[in-house]
């Protein structure tokens, strides 16, 4: 499959409506703190989550999340999460029914967001439906590890549809 950019063009799929809102949420919850951290455009973020729920590969986001979370510091980790659970939560429930996307399931574990030696603790969410075990539902399962000044942090993004 070839990325195109034809999924734009559709009535539903208004780009620039949904970076103003993001936008608003940006700046709305001072996440302008991730800015000197990290340098990432917020037209790439959409994308790169629009090609992962239309072409249903979640290899692309998970790749993506990875490589920015690791130029992410410890101290902003809860930040980006927040951040990153608000972006695909609005984009899921935006385009849910034009992409066939059941649900979207994010596990971090690891220390997240604190020096090294405290507890680990695991972070998830789940959007739509995260039921795993149902037999019919089709999903793509993706792992990683992100190494941060903490230690080692475990990502784990799963996609159904």
């Amino acid at each position: 499959k070839s990325i195109n950019s034809n999924i734009f063009k559709k009535p539903k799929l208004k780009k620039k409506f949904l970076v103003r809102k993001l936008l608003k949420i940006y700046k709305k919850n001072k996440f302008s703190i991730l800015s000197r951290s990290i340098t990432f455009n917020l037209y790439e973020i959409i994308e790169v989550i629009l090609y992962a729920f239309y072409y249903k590969d979640i290899f692309i986001l998970s790749n993506w999340f990875l490589k920015n979370f690791r130029n992410v510091h410890f101290t902003n980790h809860k930040n980006f999460l927040v951040f990153f659970k608000t972006i695909i939560n609005d984009i899921f429930e935006s385009y849910r029914d034009i992409f066939q996307v059941k649900g979207f399931y994010f596990i971090i574990k690891g220390k997240v967001g604190v020096t090294s030696n405290a507890k680990k603790k695991t972070i998830k969410f789940a959007i739509g439906s995260s039921n795993k075990s149902k037999k019919s539902q089709r999903m793509d399962f993706q792992q990683g590890v992100v190494k941060s000044l903490s230690g080692s942090l475990g990502v784990s993004m799963i996609l159904t549809y």
